[in-house]
């Protein structure tokens, strides 16, 4: 009998953190879980100068360390007419570089080019075509446009 009593113990511990183990990953935060690094699809609509939907995609994608003209500010159709035009319709590859409080996922953005070119980093191209500015406090100059 003494011998099945420690047994019994560890058995009803182990059990207990198992318990509390499952119960604290089914309360995770669904922003925070771990996303895939890569996303690939179709853009099917822009949001503005920063932001865009995939198909496939039901989370928004903000380019990282882009900062485009806000609905109400100068600059905030050209930029989005500049992204709409760039890659509407057309294929993205974007790497995972963050998830925002809004939920977004944070990401760079590439558009493949011809057979052996490279592809096109949208988020510098919309910095250095001048209709958005580096977000200098993500990006601690990355692209080169900080002050």
């Amino acid at each position: 009998m003494p011998c099945s009593f420690p047994r019994f113990i560890i058995f009803f511990f182990s059990l207990i953190f198992f318990i509390a183990f499952l119960n604290a990953e089914s309360r995770a935060d669904p922003k925070k879980t771990v996303a895939p690094k890569t996303w690939t699809g179709i853009v099917r609509h822009v949001v503005d100068g920063d932001s865009l939907y995939l198909v496939g995609v039901k989370r928004q994608i903000r380019l990282w360390g882009v900062d485009a003209p806000e609905l109400d500010e100068s600059g905030y159709a050209a930029a989005r007419r500049a992204l709409t035009k760039k890659v509407k319709a057309k294929r993205l590859r974007c790497l995972t570089k963050d998830h925002d409080k809004y939920g977004r996922i944070v990401a760079r953005c590439f558009l493949k080019t011809k057979k052996g070119s490279a592809a096109i980093d949208i988020n510098r191209w919309m910095i250095t075509g001048g209709t958005a500015k580096e977000y200098c406090y993500f990006t601690k100059g990355y692209y080169g446009h900080c002050q």
